[in-house]
């Protein structure tokens, strides 16, 4: 039976060839606009979900208040000591990331490269964050001061295939770094991609930012900062808590100019439109006219489709 439907529709398509051509390429395409529509869509809905807790993770940001009470800047960074205080003052907070993205200039025998996507980070963001670590031990890697660590396809370009830990390398000519790990490029549907991690503590010393400035230094605000929040715990209880939190730490005419916030790591790709950001971001409102337009054209499709073999 169906041998014979088979050869009905060959003989029909062979008798009404040009009527046939144009149907089906006419339903192709609108078919491959639809997939490729429906490609963009999911690959942007897909940003930052690769982390197992990245529902549980959210970033730290701070908007400043103008005199009159309107936004006058809104940041995604904050400043250094925020990160300490909130895991001190917040039991709850299971784990608080801070990092700092830089650009450097790395030599390494013949090799004097200027390189950007270079991130101070604490030592738990594997702790956080899922990094594929290849070479050296996570719990160690980003301990000591002047630790770096190389993405893959950096170990490769400077180490070839030889084994790059123990290696050091120079930083903008002045400091020497111990390469501590290896670690695989984090996804395309990252909001951030690293090429190289510094031990933060390297930070402390005062050839590279100073460890009072860390401290007490609340007007760069350039760090990102993540917590790592429990289960089922609703971060507005945070954002609640943050105004007697900044009162108390600072001065409180300065407190009432800036206001925090959080923001949960999978939704910054999409969400997020701040004044600064590690990465430019996507739109949400994109997202959600590209998946009209590729209904409609699906749609249609199908219709001219049924209206022609009619």
């Amino acid at each position: 039976m169906l041998k014979n439907y088979l050869k009905t529709a060959w003989r029909n398509l062979l008798r009404n060839r040009i009527f046939s051509g144009i149907n089906i390429i006419g339903l192709a395409i609108g078919l491959a606009c639809s997939l490729m529509l429906t490609l963009y869509v999911k690959d942007e809905l897909s940003y930052d979900r690769y982390h197992a807790n990245g529902d549980r993770i959210y970033r730290l940001s701070r908007t400043f208040l103008a005199n009159d009470g309107t936004v006058s800047l809104r940041l995604a960074h904050v400043a250094p000591p925020f990160g300490p205080l909130v895991r001190n003052d917040f039991p709850e907070v299971e784990q608080v990331v801070r990092m700092l993205e830089t650009g450097a200039l790395i030599r390494f025998g013949d090799h004097l490269l200027e390189e950007n996507n270079v991130f101070a980070a604490e030592q738990n963001p594997f702790k956080v964050f899922n990094f594929k670590i290849l070479q050296g031990n996570p719990d160690k890697a980003l301990e000591s001061p002047f630790s770096i660590m190389f993405s893959k396809p950096m170990a490769e370009k400077y180490f070839g295939k030889e084994n790059p830990i123990g290696k050091t390398v120079r930083m903008d000519n002045q400091l020497d770094y111990t390469v501590t790990g290896v670690f695989e490029p984090l996804p395309a549907q990252s909001s951030f991609h690293p090429n190289f991690l510094v031990a933060f503590s390297t930070l402390n010393d005062p050839r590279v930012y100073g460890a009072e400035g860390l401290r007490g230094n609340w007007a760069n605000n350039s760090f990102s900062t993540f917590l790592l929040l429990p289960p089922q715990y609703d971060p507005q209880k945070l954002v609640k808590a943050f105004p007697a939190f900044q009162n108390e730490h600072i001065d409180p005419n300065a407190s009432k100019s800036s206001v925090l916030n959080l923001m949960k790591l999978t939704d910054i790709h999409l969400h997020s439109h701040l004044d600064s950001e590690i990465e430019p971001n996507g739109d949400i409102q994109y997202v959600y006219f590209f998946s009209v337009i590729g209904i409609l054209i699906l749609a249609i499709a199908c219709i001219n489709y049924v209206n022609l073999v009619t």
